[in-house]
């Protein structure tokens, strides 16, 4: 049987062998960088969604940044946050298509998708050991919906059993 903490993982030789490892790639290969909310962010409110609701960001919004750096690691930071948190996969997928040329109405959109992380911390996706084989999806698309490309937006959601997965 599988530990379901790290509290308990952390006392099966295996399982320590296994994180041990796992870090020691994570910082050989520099895919483990931690870094600091941006100045001002750590008193900042929460909000309660990643993005606006209804805001359309276009590539000629706002000014440009004279850096872009920080934007696009920031960016690829959440990408990585996809894996376990998907609440904030359209936001992040709609903020990557800016990372050429990003602009401080970019840069804002991001910080509230950190805001909107700082509120839900710990929270995640929870995959049960003990679930049924019944695939079940769940899909929706939006015509259009992107106003830089025009393209539509889809979605979906599928769960094995009751833990959900991609």
């Amino acid at each position: 049987m599988e530990p379901r903490s790290f509290s308990k993982a952390i006392k099966i030789p295996v399982w320590k062998e296994a994180m041990v490892k796992e870090m020691a790639a994570l910082k050989a290969n520099n895919t483990w960088i931690t870094s600091d909310l941006p100045p001002g962010m750590t008193g900042a409110r929460v909000s309660s969604f990643p993005l606006e609701q209804q805001l359309k960001l276009r590539s000629t919004d706002g000014s440009p940044l004279s850096d872009p750096t920080p934007y696009r690691c920031l960016i690829g930071h959440l990408i990585y946050l996809i894996v376990t948190h998907p609440d904030i996969s359209y936001a992040v997928n709609n903020l990557s298509q800016f990372m050429k040329s990003p602009h401080t109405t970019h840069i804002n959109a991001a910080n509230r998708v950190l805001l909107y992380r700082k509120k839900s911390i710990g929270k995640g996706l929870f995959l049960f050991d003990s679930s049924s084989l019944h695939i079940t999806g769940f899909s929706g698309s939006d015509w259009e919906r992107c106003p830089t490309s025009r393209r539509s937006t889809s979605e979906y959601y599928t769960l094995l059993g009751s833990s959900p997965f991609s």
